[in-house]
């Protein structure tokens, strides 16, 4: 059964999977930007909350759920205007530790 099922699929495309919670962001450089209207947030990442924010070409980014944005992030109230900058990163404070990615973040009045 297996192998006539493997046949099969050598045969067929190959079509991605796409993930159905949207896209994350993954800042590189300094001073790249995710702004929006911030529509949820979820509890639910791997390591902490991951807001969403519905940029200007009507596409849900997901922020990634490192600890110095969520403490930025913690208190901004949904449907909030937001501007979110990678400002870089920190050496780890711990030998063999990740370093820490920092932020900036602004809300519009």
């Amino acid at each position: 059964m297996a192998q006539s099922k493997m046949q099969e699929v050598k045969s067929t495309m190959w079509k991605e999977v796409e993930s159905s919670s949207g896209n994350f962001w993954n800042p590189e450089r300094v001073g790249d930007v995710l702004e929006g209207l911030l529509c949820k947030v979820n509890a639910d990442g791997k390591y902490g909350k991951v807001w969403t924010v519905l940029n200007m070409e009507n596409q849900e980014i997901s922020t990634p759920s490192h600890k110095f944005l969520q403490n930025l992030m913690s208190g901004i109230p949904i449907n909030s205007v937001v501007r979110i900058v990678y400002h870089g990163e920190l050496p780890p404070k711990v030998r063999g530790e990740n370093p820490m990615k920092t932020y900036k973040v602004f809300v519009a009045e």
